[in-house]
Parts: structure tokens; C-alpha cells; sequence
């Protein structure tokens, strides 16, 4: 019987032993397992963490290359306007380079020359020499209106020039032909032929030949509007004004225009010519003085009389319009 409750007694402390261990096992086992969930939790905060992160670095990626692509755009559009001016630049330029060496290079014959020579072809010893300066200088000025201008000391005489084809018709191309003629006179047309060497950035030389039994060559050098008309008389000293002659007075009949200029000069624009000089006035009477075809020249005392805010010179009936 002892032996027995030993053993029973034996077995109950095993059994409690085992118990014991049991519930030490089970709450080992518990509490690893909550480690283990613990750190699988931990685990997937880490993975969601990181997942979010790259999302985050991701998105930031993407606005990035957003704002890069926004910044490329402007500066590819400006590259691209930037470009284009360049090439519209480089365009106008370009015809602009074109048109100025054309313009430089072009034998045109309009501009001022100053006559250097004349003679009758083939007879040398027809040849004269005019001289450069002074009142005996010749200047031609073609103008771009059609208006040839030929102007010997203060007195300047009006025609008309053109450019003429082969068949006789004025063209507004530049050929090796023009005419000279008076608009005023229908029969005095000459047909001429012109040779131009040299360009507009260095002195050029004009010949003109003119057509018909006798030819006659006529040499220039091109010059300027300031040195044909460089040439004055000198003024008289003692000049005494007339305030109310003063001014520009017309004459609608022969569409006459005469300016008294207050130190004693005029300007005389009629038709067919251009005169410039001085004059004088005494008692009643007006006199013109010029130069022309080397020499000095004067209309002589003509009567004038100021009535009634007109000006009368001989009979020609003058008014006032500055």
C-alpha cells in the first residue's frame, strides 16, 4: 500500500510536474507565437512603409519630370521662335545684301554729273574741256521723276529724260538708252546711248552718244548735289531790304514763282528753267543779276510797283503766298 501511494503519489507529482511543464511549454509557445505575429506586423508596417516611400519617391519622380517637361516646353518654344527670327533675320539680310549690291553695281544713270568733256565723234579737234569748278562748271542731275536738270553757274534749264527700249517706247528698266527731251517743245527729242564704268562706291564715269548724222559724246564724273550747287555770286554789300517786297510771289499765267530773299538774293523757278542771283532796287525799278555760260548777266532796271498787296514786274501780275 505505501509503495502503492508512493507510486500514486509519484505519479500525481509527475502529473503536476507535467502539468506544470505543460503550461510552461504552452505559455512559451504562446508568447513565441505573439513575437512572431509582433514581428510580422512589424514586418508589414516595414513592407508598407517602403512601398509608400517608393510611391512617394515615385510620385515626386513623376512631378519632377512634369516640371522638367513644363521647363523644356517654354525653352523649346523660345529655341524655336529664336530660330525662326534667325532664319527671318538672315532672309532680310540677305535680299537686303542683294538689293544693295545690285543698286551699287546697276549702271543707272541717275544721280548728279558734272560734265567733263565734249566733242563731235571723230573729230578731235572739236574737243572741249569744261572746267571743274567755278561758274563755268556743267552739272547734269537725272532725277528719279523723270526731270533732267542742266545747271551752268546760278542758272539751271529744265527737260525730261527716259528710259527707251528698241522700239522706241519709254520702259521704266534700266537699259543702255534713254532720250533727252522738253516736255514743252515735242520735236526736240534726241535719242542717246550711255555707258556707265566704275560703281556708286567710287567715282564713276558717264559717257552719252547721242544718235543721228553728227553724234556728239558728251563725258561725266559723278558728283554730288552740294558741289553743284556750290557755286554763288557774291552778295552786294549794300543791299538795302524792302520788307513788304520780302517773300515768295507767284503769277498764276505763266506759273511763275520769284522769292526776294531779305540779304539781297532771289530764286526764279518758271517752266523750263531755275534762276538764282542777286538784285537791286532803285526808286522804282528791279534788277535781276545771274551768271550764265561763263559770264555774268542782268535783266537791266525793270519797273515794279507794290499796289493793293500785289506785286506787278513790267506787266506780269505777281501775289503773294508766303
Amino acid at each position: 500500500m505505501e509503495e502503492l501511494e508512493k507510486v500514486n503519489g509519484l505519479s500525481e507529482e509527475l502529473s503536476e510536474t507535467a502539468s506544470e511543464e505543460e503550461s510552461t511549454i504552452s505559455s512559451e509557445i504562446f508568447e513565441a507565437a505573439k513575437e512572431v505575429e509582433e514581428a510580422i506586423e512589424e514586418a508589414e508596417e516595414e513592407i508598407l512603409s517602403d512601398d509608400e516611400a517608393a510611391d512617394d519617391e515615385a510620385a515626386d519622380d513623376e512631378a519632377q519630370t512634369e516640371e522638367e517637361e513644363k521647363k523644356k516646353k517654354p525653352f523649346i518654344l523660345e529655341k524655336s521662335i529664336i530660330i525662326a527670327a534667325c532664319i527671318l533675320i538672315a532672309t532680310v539680310i540677305g535680299f537686303g545684301v542683294f538689293f544693295a549690291i545690285r543698286y551699287i553695281t546697276t549702271p543707272s544713270v541717275e544721280g548728279v554729273w558734272r560734265q567733263t568733256e565734249f566733242m563731235l565723234k571723230g573729230d578731235d579737234s572739236s574737243k572741249q574741256t569744261i572746267k571743274k569748278s567755278g561758274g563755268e562748271a556743267i552739272y547734269y542731275t537725272f532725277k528719279n521723276d523723270g526731270v533732267l536738270e542742266i545747271k551752268t553757274g546760278t542758272v539751271t534749264n529744265k527737260y525730261n529724260w527716259s528710259y527707251i527700249s528698241q522700239d522706241g517706247k519709254k520702259v521704266k528698266e534700266m537699259t543702255d538708252s534713254i532720250t533727252i527731251f522738253d516736255e514743252n517743245n515735242p520735236y526736240s527729242s534726241t535719242n542717246c546711248k550711255f555707258t556707265i564704268d566704275g560703281n556708286r562706291l567710287s567715282e564713276r564715269k558717264l559717257k552719252i552718244e547721242t544718235s543721228g548724222e553728227n553724234v556728239f559724246i558728251y563725258k561725266f564724273t559723278s558728283t554730288d548735289e552740294e558741289t553743284a550747287n556750290s557755286f554763288k555770286l557774291d552778295k552786294d554789300k549794300s543791299f538795302k531790304e524792302n520788307k513788304k517786297l520780302t517773300g515768295t510771289w507767284s503769277n498764276k499765267a505763266s506759273k511763275m514763282k520769284i522769292t526776294f530773299k531779305s540779304d539781297g538774293t532771289y530764286h526764279m523757278d518758271v517752266t523750263t528753267s531755275i534762276q538764282e542771283g542777286n538784285y537791286k532796287l532803285k526808286d522804282s525799278t528791279l534788277e535781276l543779276t545771274y551768271f550764265y555760260s561763263g559770264q555774268e548777266g542782268s535783266t537791266g532796271a525793270i519797273p515794279f510797283e507794290l499796289k493793293d498787296g500785289k506785286l506787278y514786274i513790267g506787266t506780269d501780275e505777281f501775289e503773294k503766298t508766303k
